[in-house]
């Protein structure tokens, strides 16, 4: 068994212009394939899985079509958020994440003072993963403000409580798709992620802007941003690679609340060029809706909604253009559980 580190930080393509990751990976897995006389089992977690997605893609440019079904026999998938995270926008939008409200308000104001919001969302910007994993496939995938529920059903809030017992909130007056909800003046505004896309898109500087171009495969509506990228393979829309004999695990965990939505108002900060005019209103709180601190949960395993775990690993069962060699594919999910004592 061999580990194979990386900066988390950076982007696939970005990890192989400074630290030709990509190419030692490729590397390394041949020369295991010569010394062993036998395919490699390639197992990934989390935001490792987006970069291994890449990297087939990539090697089977560069190497010839053929190289993973020579090399790999099992890819594994833990906890892969294959189509993003929704975070990835609030972090990117106004340097705000359930990771960053969640504890109350002199956490808040703690971590404030340590690094305030602005130079947070200056840091942020930076990381080439948060562009990755901007959510993938829109408003197919994540809802839309009609109430049709496509590859978002799979999302519907869903929590274990302590006692084991599952609760199921299928009345609520937010749209399914709503993305991101915007009090302004009196008024709300409802945002699905294409939507919220288009916001994120106005309110980042254009350096920035460039980036999710190349890197975010982000679906927005609009020219430029149609779901495609020059940097990054994203599973929604780039096939597995022609390799018969691979079989891929899809292994993650479910039933445990995942952000998912958000609740914004305007900022006491004066609109400037990090665009911080919106924060999270920590004042909605309802839990038959699962919001708590102006942000809605889902199904997921804490981190990753399941419609971002689990949608391609059954698409790839039943879609021939993104499965063209029918590898067998396996899912697991892992059912959260509260253990009392």
């Amino acid at each position: 068994m061999a580990a194979f580190p990386y900066d988390w930080r950076l982007a696939p393509m970005d990890l192989e212009r400074r630290d030709m990751l990509l190419s030692r990976l490729r590397d390394h897995i041949e020369l295991v394939v010569r010394f062993h006389g036998e395919k490699v089992a390639l197992f990934s977690h989390s935001y490792g899985g987006n970069i291994v997605q890449h990297f087939m893609s990539w090697v089977e440019a560069g190497s010839g079509e053929g190289w993973v079904e020579k090399h790999i026999a099992v890819l594994g998938h833990i906890g892969v958020p294959l189509l993003g995270v929704a975070k990835s926008v609030s972090a990117l939008l106004s340097g705000e994440t359930k990771d960053t409200v969640g504890f109350g308000g002199l956490a808040v104001r703690m971590g404030d003072m340590m690094m305030p919001r602005k130079q947070r969302l200056r840091v942020v910007r930076s990381f080439g993963c948060i562009i990755v994993m901007l959510p993938k496939g829109g408003n197919l995938v994540w809802g839309s403000l009609n109430g049709e529920k496509d590859g978002d059903a799979l999302d519907d809030c869903r929590y274990q409580r302590s006692s084991g017992d599952i609760d199921r909130n299928e009345n609520s007056s937010l749209p399914h798709g709503a993305f991101l909800s915007i009090s302004r003046n009196g008024s709300v505004e409802q945002l699905d992620v294409e939507a919220a896309s288009r916001l994120l898109l106005d309110k980042v500087p254009p350096a920035v802007k460039e980036r999710i171009r190349k890197q975010g495969a982000l679906r927005a509506g609009v020219e430029g941003f149609t779901g495609q990228s020059e940097e990054y393979a994203d599973a929604f829309d780039t096939p597995l690679p022609y390799a018969p004999s691979m079989r891929v695990l899809c292994l993650y965990g479910v039933d445990n609340p995942t952000e998912r939505r958000y609740f914004y108002r305007d900022s006491e900060d004066a609109a400037d060029s990090l665009g911080t005019d919106l924060t999270l209103d920590t004042d909605i709180d309802d839990e038959s809706r699962c919001i708590g601190k102006g942000i809605s949960n889902c199904n997921g395993d804490a981190t990753v909604p399941l419609v971002s775990l689990g949608l391609m690993c059954r698409k790839w069962v039943h879609n021939k253009r993104l499965n063209p060699a029918g590898i067998k594919v396996t899912t697991v999910e892992f059912p959260h559980t509260v253990t009392q004592t």
